[in-house]
């Protein structure tokens, strides 16, 4: 569905997403972080992607993964994506998802392994973030906790 209003009712439940107004959701932005919620089997609500993203040949295989999974789709303006987006620069796709779980059972098992917590406090760089994950989970991390710095 090619949407032309701020006001539509899919870019209202992102931005309330966005802003952490809705629990049970989260919001995943650009085209890495989608590939990744669809990998990991997350339950895709919605996605939305700019047009100019979806002429893409590489963003267009994805787009139409995330497009056969999701239950709302929209396509939309730069102009729209950048009122929705974390970003000064919108990164072209934004799903929402079902929020994983992360209860304290989930994250430590229940098995008899130490679980493997990695910490994050005062990060300043969101690329930092993106790579602390990335390195977490190939050491086979069961969690992160971040701190509100």
């Amino acid at each position: 569905m090619h949407i032309t209003s701020r006001d539509n009712s899919l870019l209202r439940q992102a931005r309330a997403v966005r802003d952490a107004k809705v629990r049970d959701l989260i919001f995943v932005e650009g085209l890495r972080l989608c590939q990744e919620a669809l990998r990991s089997s997350l339950a895709i609500e919605a996605v939305i992607f700019s047009d100019e993203i979806a002429r893409k040949d590489k963003a267009a295989s994805t787009i139409a993964e995330l497009t056969k999974v999701a239950e709302r789709t929209g396509e939309v303006s730069e102009k729209l994506l950048e009122s929705i987006s974390y970003t000064k620069t919108p990164q072209g796709v934004i799903v929402l998802a079902q929020r994983p779980d992360s209860s304290s059972s989930q994250v430590i098992g229940s098995n008899d392994a130490l679980p493997l917590i990695v910490v994050m406090h005062q990060i300043n760089n969101p690329v930092n973030v993106g790579a602390i994950l990335r390195t977490a989970e190939s050491a086979g991390a069961t969690g992160v906790i971040t701190t509100s710095h």
